[in-house]
């Protein structure tokens, strides 16, 4: 359903949609549909979950308006997305993600509810979201382009026969850094695997230096970014240098996945039983049921480790609306309802990601638990409800330009081709530089 789909404007879309912008077309008029009683949505989901869509909202109306789905081939979402919004079409809400709120928002393309998210509409109350997931979606202070609907979260799949042999006991809830090391050491060789630890991407997001952060903030360290999105400045201290030692040293001996290593045998590795420890997102674990070479019983899912200052990754995917919109009210109805009746129906029956509004969650853990997935069920609901937070990737003007630089740099570091102690204070020197020739809105 959710899987990490980051779905971005093109850089041909941005400049033509801040185009528009420039020429004085900034309203986006909702005209997708000539029925004049529907609010319109399309969304980036395949075909099954889509029809789970249309049956939860079959049932709603306010008197006056209905829910309708267009149909836009998830495959095509990114074209769609930038065509419709400069041909002025785009329907009353859309799925996005944060990326796409930050960017659209920021060109004044997208309708600002945070007035509506100031108070209680009926049984949804926006003060009930997880801990940050509302709060990372305001771009700057009172604007609000989006809500977020679902949220990625990210530990570590085991398998307990790998574990058990290698003599290794079941990660808990609140392990520690340490442990991690410990077990990657350990698990490295057993029944052949070449690594203690695969992952799920290359380079793995887990030793990035937004998943270093975690282990630096959790050691006492400062937030590289002290905003979720934008920001005039990237900081750095000592428990970074620490925590990027951590992960070359492990990086060098070989006991992780190198980071130029291709991605797509490590999750077939876990799944077909040839590995014992798996960084990757929640959503594997519908894959990891269907599996024929693991039974349910056989695997579990680890939040990612504690130190002084439990911390988690933050990646919330959600709705947009364009600026200028028919019938505001009647649209907010429709995305409380979503929050509040259609996710916990939709995902009761394919429970890939967690919402992000809490009292929505319950069908979903119940069914990952039915299912023989209870760890997963316990680690995800205890990383949702972790109040300190670090989105897994930068979302600014800048990131594009900034990440090309930590691809380089933040790479050498971690492979050892650059000493921690040098390497961060020079990566960050050209980071922040970057950052002010850029600019910035926050």
């Amino acid at each position: 359903m959710i899987k990490k789909k980051l779905i971005k404007l093109a850089a041909v879309g941005i400049a033509a949609v801040t185009a528009l912008v420039a020429t004085g077309c900034s309203g986006l008029s909702s005209s997708y549909s000539t029925d004049p009683t529907a609010i319109t949505y399309f969304t980036w989901e395949d075909t099954t979950t889509n029809a789970a869509l249309d049956e939860a909202f079959s049932g709603w109306s306010d008197g006056q308006y209905h829910v309708q789905r267009m149909n836009i081939p998830s495959a095509a979402y990114n074209q769609k997305l930038t065509s419709l919004t400069l041909a002025q079409k785009l329907p009353d809400f859309f799925w996005c993600n944060l990326d796409t709120a930050e960017a659209m928002g920021r060109q004044g393309l997208l309708y600002n509810w945070a007035d509506y998210a100031k108070k209680k509409s009926g049984s949804f109350d926006p003060a009930k979201f997880s801990p940050a997931t509302l709060d990372s979606w305001y771009i700057s202070p009172g604007q609000l382009y989006g809500l977020p609907t679902l949220a990625n979260t990210y530990g570590f799949f085991y398998n307990k026969k790998y574990l058990a042999k290698a003599g290794v006991s079941i990660p808990k809830t609140k392990w520690t850094w340490p442990e991690l090391f410990s077990v990657i050491k350990k698990l490295k060789g057993v029944n052949g695997s070449k690594y203690g630890l695969w992952t799920m991407d290359a380079p793995s997001g887990l030793y990035s230096l937004n998943g270093t952060n975690l282990l630096s903030v959790g050691n006492g360290g400062k937030k590289v970014n002290d905003h979720y999105t934008g920001g005039t400045e990237l900081q750095y201290d000592q428990q970074l240098i620490d925590a990027a030692d951590q992960w070359s040293k492990l990086m060098q001996a070989g006991d992780v996945m190198a980071t130029d290593q291709a991605n797509a045998n490590a999750t077939a590795a876990f799944s077909s039983g040839k590995t014992g420890l798996l960084y990757g997102g929640q959503w594997l674990a519908v894959s990891f049921l269907a599996s024929t070479s693991m039974k349910a019983g056989d695997w579990g899912f680890a939040p990612m480790p504690t130190a002084a200052t439990p911390v988690q990754p933050l990646d919330p995917q959600g709705v947009c609306s364009p600026k200028q919109l028919k019938d505001p009210d009647a649209v907010w109805k429709a995305l409380s309802y979503l929050e509040t009746d259609v996710l916990p129906k939709v995902l009761a029956k394919a429970p890939v990601a967690p919402p992000a509004y809490a009292p929505s969650a319950p069908p979903y853990y119940d069914s990952l638990t039915k299912s023989g997935a209870g760890s997963t069920a316990d680690t995800v609901r205890y990383e949702m409800q972790t109040p300190t937070k670090i989105p897994v990737r930068f979302i600014a003007p800048w990131s594009q330009r900034v990440g090309d630089i930590t691809n380089v740099q933040w790479v050498d570091i971690i492979n050892g081709k650059t000493s921690a102690a040098q390497g961060v204070p020079k990566m960050f020197a050209d980071m922040n530089q970057t950052i002010k020739d850029t600019g910035n809105i926050s």
